[in-house]
């Protein structure tokens, strides 16, 4: 980030950027002061750690123990799980090590998981800085991390992308945010795939729709959006791609009698 390599330029020295797995040879040939490690794929080998004790670091986009791993923006959603930063130091485990501090962000109702990730790495740029500044002045504190309060996030699967109407609205509506670039929550209509990439929950009546109406049933759709009953109020898709089509506005689609209320969402590819 931009403060980072401001901060690091101030310091004249060399920059190296490492993508594959950090080797010893590799350590032992560049000697760095730090080696700091974001959206890094491989743990860190011991023996890597023990050539600079103390001075690999990693800035991890959640506030840990919560949602440790790789990919923790998808499950800070789907499990309302604090969001921050934390720069910790690195050891032989996956995100284990003593923190240098933490930092939470106060996420937007429109945020999706592309946006927090930017947000978070613009805070993890000025984190980083701010406990290397710390360090070099020897104020650092290091926290151990309560280990018993621990979440470790799980591979991701397209499974999770799937809508399950019967679920709360806020459920389906994180869910929609939480894949939002990518994968994108999808569901089925007449046995196609259909993408949803933002809705928003809806706790009015709609005259004329059926309160016992089957979770995944279509109550209403017209210019408003495409009004579909959950395991508690409605959830509106705003914006949606038809299999095979382009992303568009729920209320040009139904302008296209693509969908309208009784249809049902969910079931299977035919």
């Amino acid at each position: 980030t931009e403060d980072l390599y401001r901060w690091l330029s101030e310091k004249e020295g060399k920059v190296y950027r490492i993508e594959n797995k950090l080797t010893p040879e590799a350590v032992e040939q560049m000697k760095p002061s730090f080696i700091i490690s974001f959206n890094y794929r491989h743990l860190v080998s011991e023996e890597v750690l023990s050539l600079l004790p103390g001075r690999v670091i990693n800035i991890h986009t959640s506030l840990l123990p919560y949602n440790r791993g790789s990919a923790p923006n998808f499950f800070s959603f789907l499990e309302d799980t604090p969001k921050g930063v934390t720069i910790h130091l690195m050891d032989t485990g996956l995100d284990t090590g003593d923190m240098l501090l933490q930092r939470s962000l106060k996420i937007d109702p429109q945020d999706t998981t592309g946006t927090l990730s930017d947000r978070l790495s613009v805070l993890g740029g000025a984190c980083i800085v701010e406990a290397l500044r710390a360090i070099e002045k020897g104020t650092a504190v290091l926290t151990p991390q309560n280990h018993s309060e621990a979440t470790l996030v799980k591979k991701m699967r397209k499974e999770h992308a799937l809508l399950d109407f019967s679920q709360s609205a806020e459920a389906i509506v994180n869910t929609v945010r939480a894949m939002n670039p990518a994968p994108v929550a999808y569901t089925y209509l007449h046995g196609k795939t259909l993408n949803v990439f933002e809705a928003h929950m809806y706790g009015g009546a709609i005259e004329g729709a059926e309160e016992d109406f089957a979770a995944g049933t279509v109550a209403r759709a017209d210019k408003t959006g495409i009004y579909v009953r959950t395991g508690t109020c409605l959830v509106v898709l705003d914006h949606i791609q038809v299999e095979g089509g382009k992303r568009m506005r729920a209320a040009d689609f139904v302008n296209g009698r693509k969908i309208c209320a009784g249809d049902v969402l969910g079931g299977v590819r035919v």
